[in-house]
């Protein structure tokens, strides 16, 4: 039985079956398990082309159900390891999985990523929309879309709102309204309400350090 303070690092898991009141059998696993509350959390950096997040464990032939895609040089927070996949807080009620592959570990003691949401700003030119949002490091983040009304949402995790100013130029000819919502302990809630009435495509990341931009395509010229 595991206590509450025991600790252990690549123990084999031991199965005990029992036959009956005098005879019982055991065997060990070929997984084996890691108890390390003082290595936990622990921070790591995103790596590679495309990365990405799974909503679970699961797999199948595509590779098993995605939350979706994030940016090289993210930082986010590692709550734990199943497998090749490590175990990333995306918030209180939400995890995600991080391929071990597209995943750098950073030194036990680094500063969980954390930050202040700036100032958010809107422009446009013919093809496209574009969402600049300030902050002061690489958070991860998971982008969604509405479809009536519609609108795009984009949650970001470590966010904490310092948001005093939102600039929309009439460039942004596209875009509706962009308003912002703190919906949990860092947690920020970008919506972007759009004017078209069907989406032609949006893309979401990192681009310039640390501003978060929100591409968004307008409907093509006839």
């Amino acid at each position: 039985k595991v206590k509450e303070n025991d600790e252990s690092k690549n123990a084999p898991i031991r199965v005990r079956l029992k036959k009956s009141f005098w005879s019982s059998e055991k065997a060990y696993s070929n997984a084996k398990v890691s108890i390390i509350p003082q290595e936990l959390p622990r921070v790591a950096v995103t790596t590679g082309r495309r990365p990405f997040l799974n909503a679970g464990l699961g797999e199948d032939r595509l590779g098993g159900a995605k939350l979706g895609y994030i940016s090289t040089g993210v930082r986010v927070q590692i709550k734990g390891k199943a497998g090749r996949q490590y175990k990333v807080w995306l918030g209180d009620a939400l995890v995600g999985w991080l391929p071990e592959d597209f995943a750098q570990l950073l030194p036990v003691e680094t500063p969980l990523p954390r930050s202040l949401v700036g100032s958010i700003s809107t422009s446009g030119n013919t093809d496209e929309d574009v969402v600049g949002v300030s902050l002061g490091q690489r958070l991860p983040y998971l982008a969604d879309q509405i479809v009536d009304p519609p609108a795009i949402v984009v949650d970001i995790f470590g966010g904490t709102s310092n948001t005093n100013w939102i600039t929309h130029h009439r460039s942004a000819s596209g875009v509706k309204s962009v308003s912002w919502d703190q919906i949990g302990a860092d947690h920020y809630r970008l919506t972007i309400a759009l004017n078209n009435t069907q989406h032609w495509g949006y893309d979401v990341g990192y681009e310039q350090g640390s501003s978060l931009r929100i591409r968004i395509r307008k409907p093509p010229r006839i």
